[in-house]
């Protein structure tokens, strides 16, 4: 945990330093990192002895590590949030876009769980396949950076 948690603040320090021109994806991105970033302030109610917030909830939740809580789910309205989201699959990777695309991977794999825990396998496994998509997006331009973006992203998605 806390290695990845390194390799994520050095990727981002790495997308911050970077000069490129936003894509017209960059509010997507921006989106989702709002909806992750901002349960970080909610800490879960007691008996709570770790202090989690509700992001270590989403996070746990897209890891498969605790079971989906539909009332979360529907105050953060993720169906609309990851239908919103689905544009970014198709597009190239841009440095700028690393927070932003954990983000949305991790969303992606919550719903795919959600779907999966309702029954409806073959639409949760497609929304799995996109948090994996996530890392293979075309147009990659072969960089260390991207690479190691695509390694934490395939990572989640696993």
């Amino acid at each position: 945990m806390r290695a990845s948690l390194t390799l994520l603040c050095c990727l981002l320090a790495l997308a911050s330093l970077s000069g490129a021109e936003p894509d017209q994806h960059q509010k997507l991105f921006d989106e989702a990192k709002r909806v992750v970033h901002g349960l970080r302030e909610n800490v879960l109610p007691a008996p709570n002895p770790d202090g989690e917030t509700e992001e270590d909830l989403l996070q746990a939740m897209a890891h498969g590590d605790k079971a989906i809580d539909p009332a979360f789910y529907r105050r953060l309205d993720l169906d609309a949030v990851t239908d919103r989201l689905l544009p970014v699959l198709d597009r190239s990777f841009r440095s700028e876009n690393v927070g932003g695309a954990i983000a949305t991977c991790r969303l992606f794999l919550v719903r795919g769980h959600k779907l999966c825990l309702e029954g409806k396998v073959a639409e949760g496994q497609a929304w799995l396949l996109k948090a994996h998509r996530m890392a293979r997006r075309p147009e990659a331009d072969g960089s260390l950076l991207r690479l190691y973006t695509a390694i934490a992203l395939e990572n989640i998605a696993l």
